[in-house]
């Protein structure tokens, strides 16, 4: 519309910035350097996080408890596992709206996934007969194994490994 003259520059650029993603990014935080690695010069394009001498890539690649560390394990353990890529899905708790629950089963490997998406600690009791067997990650550092109750953080995430399959007409 500015080449065509029906909108001035200017209110292009004014409507421009009340819908743009730059509203909701910033730079990324390479270190805690000037302007957290990104660039050289004196005033990057975007303002900067305040937070960049803290929260940075280079920070977050020396602590093993980051979320990177705890991205590039999950990666892995899929990699790893192909009841977690190809097995059956089955929804085990759907009417539950605070926690996502669900199986991964393929052959006699199952894997149990249970997801607190809520901002309470919650006790939850595993359905469909089923028990959390061994724990094979957490991003809050959960400890029960072999229950069929779970004591969960807000915002906790964990998979577990299924101490013994439900008969498959259980499941599914």
């Amino acid at each position: 519309y500015v080449v065509s003259k029906k909108v001035s520059a200017e209110a292009f650029l004014a409507n421009i910035r009340k819908i743009s993603r730059d509203n909701a990014r910033t730079p990324m935080q390479w270190d805690d350097s000037s302007n957290g690695g990104f660039t050289t010069a004196v005033k990057p394009w975007l303002l900067m996080n305040p937070n960049f001498k803290e929260v940075n890539a280079k920070q977050s690649l020396a602590d093993p408890n980051s979320i990177y560390r705890y991205y590039r394990r999950m990666v892995e353990l899929r990699k790893k596992t192909p009841a977690l890529v190809y097995g059956d899905f089955k929804d085990i708790d759907p009417a539950n709206a605070k926690v996502f629950a669900y199986t991964r089963i393929l052959g006699g490997q199952g894997y149990l996934i249970v997801l607190n998406f809520s901002g309470e600690v919650l006790n939850y009791a595993i359905p469909a007969g089923l028990k959390a067997g061994r724990l094979v990650i957490s991003n809050l550092g959960g400890a029960e194994e072999n229950t069929g109750t779970l004591q969960m953080k807000t915002w906790e995430a964990r998979v577990y490994k299924i101490a013994a399959l439900p008969d498959a007409t259980t499941m599914h």
